[in-house]
Parts: structure tokens; C-alpha cells; sequence
């Protein structure tokens, strides 16, 4: 009697850990059946441009992480493996990660769909004349400091949106026009702050304001090019170049080593200003940029 019961007790404990199991079970196959789908993208404000546009009918990964440089860096072995989860990778266009990488990437993961957000974005030639012989391509990748480039991004990025998951047309389309309006006002608060500057020149250790240079008719004056550090000859040049202009304001991004720019600060009497062109919040930061330009040059 005493084998009878132990066996019962034996038998009713497998069967609570049985069932424990089959609802752990459901619990999981339920969370993967409600995950979102996944977009992943190159850097952090192209993250921003989506989650405006899609709201929360899409999760987001990033493949180049806060601090690292779209120059440099090379994705995880995990990023490479987890890519194979994503619906779409959207493309930025022309940073160096993705001249790099893309390939291999679409090579190794057939089954992502691929597309290039720049597509209809006015490209700007690359200055291969930067003082110490390095070339750097055709094309001047950073085409996301351009509120009127990041008009044509978000549109592109709708419409791949929009084309995935057509039951939701109407909702991007309408996130897009709303994002359109946003992207318009922070280019008017940029115009206003910069309009009246006499001195339009500013030092920045690495160009990834050329086409906000260009839009707003600044000048810049860039340390590096792609990540290679300027050589004793060019920072001479640029200290030259800032005395000669009267220019005293430098940009640095958190990204690159800052050395020289403090170097250059004390040549030229100059002021450090940091700032991160590779933010999450777009708008805030092209806003942020504009206002330090405003208030120091």
C-alpha cells in the first residue's frame, strides 16, 4: 500500500511537470506568434525615420551600435545570425558599413529583402583632395544631415513599408505626411538660426555635415576623412585656413579620437563643441547643431 501511494505521488508529479511544460510551451509559441515583425537598418536615426513612419507595427534593430563608426565598424558574429529574423534591411546608401558589408550580408541571408532608402537624393561628389592622399570614393555618404534628403528617405522608406504590409498602407502614409511636416519645421527653425551669421565657416573633425553645409550655405572645413587621422601637414593647413578665415568653431562627433581638435582649440583660440550627427532623435539633434552654429560662429 505504502509502493501504491509513492507511485501515485510519483505519477501526479509527472503529470503537473507534463503539464507545466505544455504551457510554458504555449506561452512561448504564443510570444513568437505576437513578436513584430523586424526591420533592421545601419545607423540610429534611420531607426527614428521608421518608428515615425510605422509606428509600433514594426520592431527596429540597429546594426551599427551608439558610439561605434559607420567607417569602422564590423557587424557581431550574432548580428550576422540574427539578420536571418528580419522582414526588410533598410539601407542608408553609401556609408562605408554598408559599402563593406551589404553584400555579404544579402549573400548570406537570400531571404531578406534589401532596399536602398537614398534612392532619388541628390548625391554630392566626395572631396578626394584632403590633404593627405587618401581616397575615399565617389560619393559623400552622409546624406541623413539634409532635412530635405531625409524627406526622400522617409517617402522611400513608406513606400517599402507600404509595399510589405499593404494592410497598412493608409496608416504609413498618413505617419509619412505627418513626419513630412515635422521634417519641414525643423528646416525652418535651422534656416532661421543660421540666416543671419556673417561668419559662415566651421572646423569638424569628421565631414558628415556636407550636405548640411550645403543646404544652409555653410562652409566646412573637415580634420579627416573615413576614420584616417589628418596628417602633421594638414592640421597646419587647417590652422592656416581658421586664422586666415577667422574661424574658431570645431565640431567633434563622440566617435573619433579628439586629439587634434584639441590641438587645433589651442592654435586658434578655438571652442569644442561636441556633437552627434549619429543620434536617435533627428530632429533634436540637427535642431541642437543649428543652435551651436548660431550661437558660436
Amino acid at each position: 500500500m505504502f509502493t501504491s501511494i509513492k507511485f501515485k505521488k510519483a505519477l501526479k508529479r509527472t503529470l503537473l511537470f507534463t503539464l507545466l511544460l505544455f504551457i510554458v510551451g504555449s506561452c512561448k509559441n504564443n510570444e513568437q506568434t505576437s513578436e513584430k515583425p523586424l526591420i533592421t537598418v545601419s545607423i540610429l536615426p534611420q531607426k527614428f525615420f521608421v518608428e515615425k513612419i510605422a509606428g509600433d507595427q514594426f520592431a527596429v534593430e540597429v546594426m551599427i551600435p551608439p558610439g561605434a563608426s559607420p567607417a569602422s565598424y564590423e557587424p557581431t558574429p550574432n548580428q550576422i545570425i540574427n539578420l536571418n529574423a528580419s522582414d526588410l534591411y533598410l539601407e542608408i546608401g553609401y556609408i562605408a558599413f554598408e559599402i563593406n558589408w551589404i553584400n555579404k550580408l544579402q549573400a548570406e541571408h537570400p531571404e531578406v529583402q534589401f532596399i536602398d532608402t537614398s534612392k532619388g537624393v541628390v548625391l554630392m561628389e566626395n572631396n578626394n583632395e584632403d590633404g593627405h592622399g587618401h581616397d575615399h570614393g565617389p560619393v559623400e555618404p552622409h546624406i541623413w544631415t539634409s532635412p530635405k534628403n531625409v524627406r526622400i528617405i522617409a517617402s522611400n522608406m513608406a513606400s517599402a513599408l507600404s509595399k510589405k504590409d499593404p494592410s497598412q498602407q493608409e496608416l504609413y502614409q498618413k505617419n509619412l505626411e505627418k513626419f513630412l511636416l515635422e521634417i519641414d519645421s525643423a528646416d525652418r527653425v535651422i534656416q532661421e538660426l543660421l540666416q543671419k551669421i556673417e561668419n559662415r565657416s566651421f572646423i569638424i573633425y569628421h565631414p558628415a555635415l556636407t550636405y548640411f553645409a550645403r543646404d544652409y550655405n555653410l562652409v566646412q572645413i573637415p580634420l579627416e576623412f573615413e576614420g584616417k587621422e589628418p596628417s602633421v601637414k594638414y592640421i597646419q593647413h587647417v590652422i592656416d585656413l581658421a586664422k586666415a578665415n577667422n574661424t574658431r568653431v570645431i565640431l567633434v562627433q563622440a566617435q573619433f579620437n579628439q586629439d587634434e581638435a584639441i590641438t587645433l582649440e589651442k592654435e586658434i583660440s578655438g571652442k569644442i563643441i561636441p556633437i552627434d550627427p549619429l543620434a536617435y532623435d533627428w530632429t533634436r539633434e540637427m535642431i541642437h547643431i543649428a543652435t551651436q552654429l548660431s550661437e558660436n560662429l
